[in-house]
């Protein structure tokens, strides 16, 4: 690829990205560009990811909060 093409390639693979945070699938989004053969592999890997992240989010949520670890803070004492 030149690098007009890569340029290109980047800017199509933003806007899928794009799509895909807002609820698109990947079928739709490599059908709107089929000069982009290698689009499918990255768009199905950020999808994989999104999916695992808001499952994690799901596990974290139903998680009791004493098994969660708790933040070392420290406390302010008395001066004098």
């Amino acid at each position: 690829m030149d690098e007009t093409m890569d340029e290109m390639f980047e800017e199509v693979l933003a806007i899928c990205l794009d799509r895909l945070s807002d609820g698109d699938d990947v079928e739709s989004c490599v059908a709107d560009y089929p000069e982009c053969p290698d689009l499918r592999p990255l768009l199905e890997i950020a999808a994989a990811l999104t999916a695992m992240s808001a499952e994690n989010h799901r596990r974290l949520d139903r998680t009791p909060t004493w098994l969660l670890p708790r933040r070392h803070e420290e406390r302010l004492r008395p001066t004098g």
